[in-house]
């Protein structure tokens, strides 16, 4: 697969609380499908995170400090189990919108909300994020299927 290198701005609300974070990773577009990496830095944990986005729904997987999958898809809840260090937890996954805009100039934007429950709908947590992918077409990276 040949990725491009790639800034990625993540901001946006969630749980009330406004975040912002830039990142640099790789980018690629194999089967109408959007593919984006990147290792997450924040305090002293690495989780190493992956996005596969297309028009209709976006799954991003996480390794390390956190472990889960969240899958964003309006009108399907979707069921989320994550762990980090010895917690774990389970919640309902709702997507209210998500919109994928590719521009022609190397750039794509995913914007979501969505709400996050426990199974029994008791714990609530809102969230709308904008993600902003940048790549550079000249600096390749070429990895082989092995």
């Amino acid at each position: 697969m040949i990725s491009n290198k790639a800034v990625i701005r993540i901001h946006g609300v969630v749980a009330s609380t406004p975040m912002e974070y830039e990142y640099q990773g790789e980018y690629a577009f194999e089967n109408n499908t959007h593919l984006i990496v990147y290792t997450d830095y924040t305090g002293n944990v690495i989780t190493k995170c992956a996005i596969q986005a297309n028009n209709e729904s976006m799954l991003l997987h996480r390794s390390g400090a956190f472990n889960g999958e969240m899958f964003f898809q309006p009108a399907y809840p979707t069921s989320v189990k994550y762990t980090a260090d010895m917690l774990e937890t389970e919640m309902v996954l709702h997507t209210f919108e998500y919109c994928l805009t590719a521009e022609e100039v190397q750039h794509i934007t995913i914007a979501f909300r969505y709400m996050l429950t426990d199974p029994h709908g008791m714990n609530v947590i809102h969230g709308q994020q904008k993600i902003d992918v940048t790549w550079v077409s000249d600096k390749r990276i070429v990895k082989s299927h092995d």
